[in-house]
């Protein structure tokens, strides 16, 4: 009961997210994505899909290969309006679960690049954590809000 709460509020926000599809997920429903393999591929196709522009476009500091907490979205029209210019560890945390299953060549991260696009991303990041460790010694590696 409480993984269904929780995936019905997930295709609500999901809902507002513009993707190749603008809210797609309001063309499922929890049973089907729950009981029926092809329509939960299909949706997590369109999910990662959405997720890869959104990371490409404006979840993602390219230069620094660190992630943004977050972007506004306009309700109505689901474009982009202003990024924050700050983020966490918690976001970075997911962006590392997607690295890693993009490493490990899972077939659903194909949206968002080759093994060669992350290791550029990689490079980056690790010289970004790098740079904040020389800067800040006394967090130790540990990664606050920046």
């Amino acid at each position: 009961m409480k993984n269904s709460i929780y995936l019905s509020i997930l295709l609500l926000l999901l809902g507002v997210v513009h993707s190749r599809e603008c809210r797609f997920a309001n063309h499922y429903t929890v049973d089907q994505i729950m009981n029926n393999k092809t329509m939960r591929d299909q949706f997590i196709g369109q999910y990662m899909e959405g997720e890869a522009d959104f990371l490409k476009l404006a979840g993602l500091n390219h230069e620094m290969g660190l992630s943004y907490d977050g972007h506004q979205i306009g309700v109505q029209s689901g474009e982009l309006t202003y990024g924050h210019t700050f983020s966490a560890s918690s976001k970075e945390s997911l962006h590392w679960a997607l690295i890693l299953k993009i490493l490990e060549k899972d077939s659903r991260t194909s949206p968002f690049g080759t093994v060669d696009d992350v290791f550029n991303v990689l490079d980056a990041k690790m010289k970004s954590y790098e740079g904040f460790n020389r800067a800040y010694p006394g967090f130790g590696w540990f990664l606050p809000w920046y």
